[in-house]
């Protein structure tokens, strides 16, 4: 697939068009699951979580993590979204809309790379998930965000389910940078 997109986050958008263009399925377990490039599930490997996803035309990825032996003290889906220069921007957000079949929170981060360190940045709001899928959506103020580089080396957007079993669609996710 060829990126078209323009824009300072033109290589975030190619990421989020391709997985929603992806097909795959697979078993989750270990400390990394890879569902393609760029994509991958991030997990306590003490906590020893299995689980299954699918990724489909039009629905992104669905999943199902279980915790087998203790209460993780994370697990995650990371999606890189490369370099992306805010070093001119207002305001990074996001559209994503989700379905769970009991209603389930999740944060959302930035988690950006500089000079071979990290600092993460919560997104302001929770994402709550329903039985009935539903839009949410979010918006960062980078002005209100000192901590975030501006032109980091990388850049992840991290989704930071509950410590628990864990069932969801993620059946679309938007990034804009105004």
């Amino acid at each position: 697939m060829n990126n078209l997109h323009i824009g300072p986050d033109a290589g975030a958008r190619f990421l989020l068009q391709s997985l929603k263009n992806h097909q795959g399925k697979g078993k989750i377990s270990g400390t990394d699951t890879h569902v393609m490039e760029g994509v991958f599930f991030s997990l306590d490997p003490d906590a020893k979580i299995t689980g299954t996803y699918t990724t489909r035309p039009d629905e992104m990825v669905s999943f199902r993590l279980r915790p087998e032996k203790s209460t993780p003290r994370w697990q995650a889906l990371r999606l890189n979204l490369g370099t992306l220069d805010l070093s001119h921007s207002m305001v990074l957000g996001l559209a994503i809309k989700s379905r769970a079949p009991v209603s389930t929170t999740t944060r959302v981060c930035l988690r950006a790379g500089l000079n071979g360190e990290f600092v993460d940045t919560t997104m302001p709001k929770t994402l709550v998930s329903f039985a009935d899928s539903s839009v949410h959506l979010d918006a960062l103020e980078l002005d209100k965000a000192p901590g975030l580089p501006r032109q980091p080396d990388w850049l992840d957007l991290i989704f930071f389910f509950r410590n628990a079993e864990v069932a969801m669609d993620l059946q679309d996710i938007r990034l804009f940078v105004l």
